[in-house]
């Protein structure tokens, strides 16, 4: 069907460059997989019986002139324009898409034209200006860059909040040296960790959005994989320094922990590693999940483990020869026995008693910089992961 409506010729640097768009007895059939995760483990998922949906399709779209394809759902429309722009490769159907009368590369559709689809994935808070604009800055050089996040906002207000409530409610224990307010100081330090490392998690929906554009992005050539992972990252990480900040501030000192700038700066430093740790991970689960219902799942399940295998809810003596790799992989073990030695072993501020309870914890105070190593390496080795999986899915959306 062709209307009546003319538009410019595509400019191609000095030029105007008018395209003609053909297809020759164009046929694409294919099978239709059950098995959504089975690109996770590298298997041959199961599929149903062959089925054709388009069969010797003839066309010719003018340059200058709308060219509308009409037909009842079901028909093929989708899969017809999908194969014009380049997403499905030419080795999955048989005949010709032609360029004013040559074979067209997959490669270059993007550069030469664009395909918006009816479910096309865009930012939801940004307005159709600020879209084009965000659009534009990742193609052009020398731009700024400008993110309008309500989640950021929460999250500063959260940790304020959180931290003053647990201030006042474990006021000034470090007064008390019993065996009684011990164990309150490991309740906070738990409840603590419990908090900073679930409440990240909530950041969930807003990978998976992400990830929708992201693989329609990089399929257009906007940028690559590594620089998405390594934006994604850095833009989290001072926010993060502040979330850290706002909330050991009030925390550390209505507490009345070791009462020194050294002891609040290392306290500081363990909770920021614990969230970004809680965000590495959540990217990651992003990047594997098919969707929120199964990342909420996931991410709760394995939080749960990490929390369990601690070695805080049960001894690391009595956990099971065939589950100590929990107790290593958690992300709760490391920094709750960061907290333990800065406060009981930090130094001459610490906690009368403090190298006898380390003891009897079974804790060593060189432990006190190793462990926060080990937290960096989650931070980095849940971000490698989470590259290699992107990658692997948009290899394939390519392929």
């Amino acid at each position: 069907m062709e209307l009546p409506i003319k538009t410019p010729a595509i400019i191609s640097g000095d030029r105007k460059i008018p395209y003609t768009i053909e297809t020759k007895n164009l046929t694409y059939t294919c099978e239709i997989p059950y098995d959504e995760f089975s690109w996770l483990f590298c298997s041959t998922p199961k599929t149903s019986p062959k089925k054709t949906i388009i069969k010797n399709v003839n066309l010719e779209a003018k340059p200058g002139e709308i060219t509308a394809i009409a037909g009842p759902s079901g028909a093929g429309k989708t899969t017809l324009l999908e194969i014009l722009a380049g997403k499905i490769p030419p080795r999955k159907f048989s005949g010709q898409v032609l360029a004013n009368g040559n074979p067209i590369n997959p490669r270059n559709i993007p550069r030469l034209s664009g395909y918006i689809t009816q479910d096309h994935a865009l930012f939801p808070l940004l307005t159709v200006q600020e879209t084009l604009t965000y659009s534009a800055l990742l193609r052009l050089p020398d731009g700024s860059r400008r993110a309008t996040y309500e989640l950021f906002a929460a999250r500063v207000l959260q940790s304020i909040f959180v931290g003053i409530i647990l201030g006042t409610v474990y006021m000034k224990i470090s007064n008390d040296q019993s065996k009684i307010a011990q164990q309150t100081r490991l309740g906070f330090f738990a409840f603590s960790l419990s908090f900073l490392l679930s409440s990240t998690t909530e950041g969930l929906p807003i990978f998976l959005q992400e990830r929708t554009i992201f693989m329609r992005e990089t399929f257009a050539g906007a940028y690559r994989v590594s620089s998405y992972v390594a934006a994604n990252a850095i833009v989290f990480f001072p926010f993060l320094l502040l979330v850290a900040l706002l909330y050991s501030t009030p925390s550390y000192w209505l507490v009345g922990l070791r009462p020194d700038l050294g002891g609040f700066l290392y306290f500081t430093l363990v909770v920021w590693a614990v969230v970004l740790m809680s965000n590495s991970f959540t990217a990651f689960c992003g990047a594997v999940v098919p969707n929120y219902i199964m990342g909420t799942s996931v991410a709760a399940g394995l939080m749960g483990c990490f929390f369990l295998f601690s070695g805080y809810f049960i001894e690391k003596e009595s956990i099971p020869d065939y589950w100590m790799f929990m107790h290593y992989l958690s992300l709760f073990k490391y920094p709750f026995e960061s907290l333990v030695i800065n406060e009981y072993g930090g130094g001459g501020c610490a906690v009368v008693g403090g190298d006898e309870f380390l003891k009897r914890q079974g804790l060593e105070k060189t432990k006190k910089w190793s462990n926060l190593g080990v937290m960096l390496g989650f931070v980095f080795g849940y971000r490698v992961l989470c590259f290699c999986v992107l990658w692997y899915r948009s290899s394939r959306t390519r392929n």
